[in-house]
């Protein structure tokens, strides 16, 4: 719900004995909504610079490498964007 309360305004991954990830964001239609390769980013739920405002699903892929060089399975799932169809 990224509507600036401070609640589940951002969605990203928690590092721990990470040295690098790639973190993408896809929409239903397989489009790339977000890409980070920064350790500490967040996606605030929005696409070219808008605010997405219509509530759907996105598909996520994190890509990590741990401390001691080695790469780790790939995580992937599903993160839902509550909005409220208001822009501010």
């Amino acid at each position: 719900t990224p509507d600036g309360d401070g609640v589940n305004d951002a969605f990203g991954a928690k590092c721990k004995n990470i040295i690098s990830l790639k973190m993408k964001i896809y929409n239903r239609c397989g489009e790339l909504v977000y890409e980070t390769d920064k350790l500490n980013d967040t996606w605030d739920g929005t696409y070219k610079g808008n605010a997405i405002t219509n509530t759907d699903v996105f598909v996520y892929t994190v890509n990590a490498v741990s401390v001691d060089g080695k790469s780790l399975p790939e995580e992937n799932g599903t993160v839902t964007l509550v909005a409220d169809g208001t822009i501010d």
